[in-house]
């Protein structure tokens, strides 16, 4: 915040590369599986959630797994178990609940205003 003197979401060369860079919103017949975890410091879970909040706001159908205390290089390590249990069940047409319902564990990141 002290680094950038302007507010980055409004440089057009910034914004262009920010929306690039930024999962899409999938219709409800992509079931889209999340894991983050709560002390990642590379992906920031407020970003995570913010992401799910719009994405559950516009139909996606979500699974979202939430982890306690794990860097973001141990994610995988962690969830792997999870993440294949959710793609078999994919593959053996089981159908998903979405966790669009389910309260956020962590505070979504609030964009701040460009005005």
């Amino acid at each position: 915040q002290t680094y950038f003197a302007t507010n980055l979401v409004d440089v057009t060369a910034w914004k262009s590369m920010a929306d690039d860079q930024s999962a899409p919103y999938l219709n409800p017949g992509q079931p889209l599986m999340v894991i983050e975890s709560k002390a990642d410091q590379v992906v920031l879970p407020n970003t995570t959630a913010l992401y799910i909040q719009q994405a559950c706001k516009v139909g996606s159908n979500i699974s979202m797994f939430w982890l306690d205390n794990v860097a973001h290089q141990n994610i995988p390590k962690q969830s792997s178990s999870q993440a294949i249990n959710w793609m078999v069940a994919r593959f053996n047409g089981t159908p998903v609940t979405s966790s669009c319902g389910q309260q956020l564990p962590i505070a979504p990141y609030v964009i701040p205003s460009t005005q």
